[in-house]
């Protein structure tokens, strides 16, 4: 017989489907009692269910299937698919009994959702696995999946989680300097520790919006000696810098470098050794048959 705490639950779940739009269809054999113990199987997935005397499901063997439960025919599990719209990954979430700490959450590959029926899935605006977080650079805030894909949340996306709790990472972010495009992660954004990003890897991380400074703590602006060129080494880049960058960055005093031509020489290399002799080749030793078929014995090419 179905369980009284999963029927209820079950009911409970089709009327907050219901109410959200969503569409549901019943799991066979729930309107109907069985005198035997029902064992339930999910519809992208072989392994058979059973009940304990908790209402947890429990994995249960071929053997137990075929001898205990006679091969009764699995009742379909209530399971609805889910995705994110900013991911192409589809999950199933099976409601078992003892509410959302119980929920089975898989991540479906292609093959197992074909096998499902190909199911439509609908948004979610929560799924199991996913963590929030917050650069402390920006008062963005943002998501990573169960797939490892990050987005950054628009209000009504975070409204839709519930309002999950984030992670505030309060040292850690990303700058780009006012008057220069380019961007750098920053480990420890009071010294200004961090390093350059290409495209690809800021939109790995969902496109934070970087701390914009005309100055980054510890930067530098220099000049080689004998030469007019202004230099910048900073987290985000090092490299010339012209006129227009350097006023906009306050036009401060560069610090002068010894350049190549008036460093000192470098030392001579030393003289190569002489090659070592080379010894005089040892011959082999008769070859000791093991009594193994081997190219010598079998005609088949060694090797």
């Amino acid at each position: 017989m179905l369980s009284s705490v999963y029927r209820t639950s079950i009911a409970a779940l089709a009327a907050l489907l219901l109410i959200s739009g969503a569409a549901v269809t019943a799991p066979v054999g729930a309107a109907v009692a069985s005198e035997v113990s029902p064992v339930y199987k999910n519809a992208y997935s072989p392994v058979v269910y059973e009940l304990d005397v908790n209402d947890k499901p429990v994995p249960i063997s071929f053997e137990r299937w075929s001898g205990f439960y006679e091969r009764q025919v699995p009742v379909a599990t209530w399971t609805d698919y889910v995705k994110y719209p900013w991911s192409s990954s589809i999950y199933a979430v099976t409601f078992w009994p003892g509410g959302e700490a119980a929920w089975q959450w898989d991540r479906l590959t292609f093959a197992q959702w074909q096998t499902a029926g190909a199911p439509k899935a609908r948004v979610a605006g929560w799924i199991k696995g996913s963590t929030y977080h917050q650069w402390g650079s920006s008062s963005d805030l943002f998501i990573k999946g169960a797939d490892g894909v990050v987005h950054r949340l628009a209000p009504d996306d975070w409204k839709a989680s519930g309002y999950r709790a984030f992670d505030r990472l309060s040292n850690v972010g990303f700058a780009k300097l006012s008057w220069s495009p380019e961007i750098a992660k920053m480990t420890n954004l009071q010294l200004g520790a961090g390093s350059p990003i290409n495209y690809q890897q800021w939109a790995a991380e969902g496109l934070p919006t970087p701390r914009a400074t005309v100055r980054i703590a510890g930067d530098q602006f220099y000049q080689f000696s004998g030469s007019s060129t202004i230099w910048y080494a900073g987290p985000t880049v090092n490299r010339p810098v012209s006129y227009q960058e350097w006023r906009a960055a306050g036009a401060p005093q560069p610090t002068i470098r010894p350049s190549s031509e008036t460093s000192p020489p470098l030392p001579a290399p030393a003289p190569a050794p002489a090659p070592a002799p080379v010894p005089a080749p040892v011959p082999a030793p008769a070859p000791v048959s093991s009594g193994w078929p081997d190219a010598s014995n079998t005609g088949v090419p060694a090797g």
